[in-house]
């Protein structure tokens, strides 16, 4: 699914300088209408199928790698870039520099560090200011994730998952949402209870002791895989301490 909006940044100054003046008036008709103006700038926010003759298109690859595409033309992006573009690509109407500090540095950031970073990345994207956000159609694999889990499509978000979000960053919006979706896959999948996907995502975490006994129990012994479940599954045991099943070692029967 492509996001897609036209803001050009003339026009977002003159609105975000019009609704100040229209919210700050006495009559309250006039703070009416600054919410019923912002409402329809948001318009030309909604969601698109395909981008329009001509336009470029921004792909965002950041499960189990930080990839950048624009135009089909890899970009060159440090981690510091791909993590403010997470930032922006959840939230496609904007973010403030404050708001991007907090979300990218944490609590302890400098905005004007963060405000250097912005400026740099916009020489390589077209992202607009006041406040900054992506001008173009993108697609990104983390929110195209969050869809297919929220649509209850287990197999195919299986299979679009190549790996934690951003796997070196500590960005705290990067933390919290790489945590978000890989605990919210790993709860579809067990519900899910398919063994093919079981095993995919089992194959792909690797250390989750949780899913190799799910698979473990819905595999054949006469299945090739049901060997490796069962090894897998022996070493995380003894690794943390529990026996095979689920208890503790130090538990006496």
């Amino acid at each position: 699914m492509l996001r897609q909006f036209y803001f050009p940044d003339r026009f977002s100054d003159l609105l975000d300088e019009l609704e100040t003046r229209l919210t700050q008036a006495p009559d309250p008709r006039l703070q009416a209408l600054a919410k019923e103006l912002r409402g329809l700038a948001t318009s030309f926010w909604d969601l698109s199928d395909e981008p329009g003759q001509g336009e470029s298109l921004l792909e965002l690859r950041f499960l189990g790698q930080s990839k950048v595409l624009l135009g089909q033309k890899l970009a060159p992006l440090r981690l510091r870039f791909a993590e403010l573009l997470t930032a922006l690509a959840l939230r496609p109407e904007g973010r403030t520099c404050e708001q991007l500090t907090l979300l990218v540095y944490g609590e302890g950031g400098n905005p004007n560090c963060c405000k250097t970073e912005l400026c740099r990345l916009r020489d390589q994207m077209p992202i607009s200011s006041r406040p900054y956000r992506l001008e173009i159609p993108f697609r990104a694999d983390f929110l195209e994730l969050r869809d297919l889990l929220a649509a209850g499509r287990v197999e195919e978000a299986v299979a679009l998952y190549q790996g934690p979000l951003l796997p070196n960053s500590e960005a705290p919006v990067v933390v919290e949402l790489r945590e978000t979706l890989e605990e919210a896959l790993r709860q579809a999948v067990l519900v899910c209870g398919r063994v093919d996907v079981l095993w995919k995502l089992a194959g792909r975490l690797r250390d989750d002791l949780e899913l190799w006994e799910s698979a473990l129990r819905r595999l054949s012994r006469h299945d090739p895989r049901w060997a490796i479940a069962y090894a897998h599954n022996a070493r995380l045991s003894r690794d943390f301490g529990v026996a095979q099943g689920g208890t503790p070692l130090w538990v006496k029967p």
